[in-house]
């Protein structure tokens, strides 16, 4: 069965990058959804964390 999603640019290229980091499709990685997932040097970024960057910047 397919499904057709409407999904923001962005969300579409972090999926791809993500499905390129696991070596799978990306159809895999939004099947599953998105599991929360540490960064590289092991913090976790929480929404307060984004927030606050996006203030900082005046985004």
């Amino acid at each position: 069965m397919r499904t057709t999603l409407d999904i923001e640019d962005d969300l579409l290229l972090a999926t791809k990058e993500l499905a390129r980091k696991e070596r799978v499709s990306a159809s895999k990685i939004e099947a599953g959804g998105f599991r929360p997932f540490t960064s590289v040097n092991s913090r976790i970024v929480t929404n307060n964390k984004v927030n606050q960057l996006r203030d900082d910047e005046g985004v």
